[in-house]
C-alpha cells in the first residue's frame, strides 16, 4: 500500500491547515453495488442524520450529523472515499489529522 500525506487549507476552517493521508487501495465490487454504497450513503446524507456527503466520485465521511447549527460547526470529516467508475474499485481513501485507516474501513 502507497502512502501519501498531504496538507490542505479549507475555506471552512479558515487559514487552519489540515493534514491528511491518501492511502491507495484496491477494493473491487461491481457497478450496481456501487451504486448500491452510493445510494445508501446518500440516504444517511450528514443534512439529514447521517454521516455522509456524496460529492463526485467521493463519499466524504463526518464525525456528527448536521441536526443543529451546532453539531454542523462541530462537525470535522474523518475522511473520504474515492471511486475509480471506469474500473469499478474503491481506489483510494483518504483520511484526515487523528484518524487511521481502520477508522474509515469500519465505516
Amino acid at each position: 500500500m502507497l502512502l501519501c500525506r498531504i496538507s490542505l487549507r479549507c475555506l471552512h476552517w479558515g487559514s487552519e491547515s489540515v493534514s491528511t493521508q491518501m492511502h491507495h487501495v484496491d477494493l473491487r465490487y461491481t457497478k450496481e453495488e456501487l451504486l448500491l454504497i452510493f445510494d445508501q450513503a446518500t440516504k444517511e446524507d450528514v443534512d439529514h442524520g447521517g454521516h455522509y456527503d456524496c460529492r463526485g466520485g467521493a463519499i466524504h465521511v463526518w464525525s456528527h450529523p448536521w441536526t443543529t447549527a451546532a453539531t454542523r460547526y462541530d462537525s470535522a470529516t474523518i475522511g473520504a472515499f474515492y471511486v475509480n467508475w471506469l474500473e469499478e474499485r474503491i481506489d483510494r481513501i483518504e483520511t484526515d489529522e487523528s484518524f487511521e485507516l481502520a477508522d474509515l474501513l469500519h465505516e
